[in-house]
């Protein structure tokens, strides 16, 4: 009884091993999509500071879009 206990418990820690490793991967990828979204939002913001009316409209559309995707990876974060 207490070898099967033993397997169970091991195999048990095998699965949460593989779970947390997988977890570990997706939750460092949305830091990496967090990242991205924050530069383009800075690089946006630099953009507007010269230009043509033009580029503000690109430079407003850009922030817009990564605005709404920092916020839904945010959201998934938590």
């Amino acid at each position: 009884m207490a070898a099967q206990d033993a397997a169970v418990d091991s195999l048990r820690d095998r699965e949460i091993g593989v779970e947390q490793d997988h977890l570990d991967r997706v939750y460092h990828r949305l830091e990496e999509k967090i990242d991205e979204a924050e530069f383009l939002m800075h690089d946006a913001v630099k953009r507007g500071q010269v230009g043509t009316p033009g580029a503000l409209a690109e430079r407003d559309a850009q922030v817009f879009r990564a605005g709404v995707h920092l916020n839904r990876l945010n959201n998934e974060f938590e």
